[in-house]
């Protein structure tokens, strides 16, 4: 009936845990959800920050006023935030630990948690 011990041994794990077959596809499917929303995020977040981009640029070649630029940096930083954000909810999406996540950003992890928290995205 089982391919191996290995696969007895996990079906008994499952079966004590309450978790069958059911369940870990639905776990499955949720976490595929979760995924595709998030990637969904930053790519919409990469489309508005190229459009962030080309007004900033537009407004350069116009030699607009100092306040102008200033006005298209304040928003372009901000943009580039969102995306900071929503790329870690991505990384935590595919399971990627937060200590990993922090060791790449060179965020501490407690800092790294506490921003996503106030940005209001996912990342359990």
């Amino acid at each position: 009936m089982y391919c191996s011990a290995a696969c007895r041994q996990e079906a008994y794990r499952r079966r004590n845990a309450g978790v069958g077959p059911a369940a870990v596809r639905r776990a499955e499917a949720a976490r595929a959800a979760e995924l595709q929303a998030a990637g969904a995020v930053v790519q919409a977040l990469l489309a508005e920050l190229d459009d962030d981009l080309d007004t900033l640029r537009y407004t350069v070649d116009r030699r607009s006023p100092y306040a102008q630029l200033s006005y298209e940096v304040r928003g372009l930083a901000g943009r580039v935030e969102q995306l900071a954000a929503a790329a870690v909810a991505y990384g935590r999406a595919l399971g990627v630990p937060w200590a990993e996540i922090a060791e790449d950003t060179g965020v501490d992890e407690t800092t790294l948690r506490r921003r996503q928290r106030r940005a209001g995205c996912s990342g359990t």
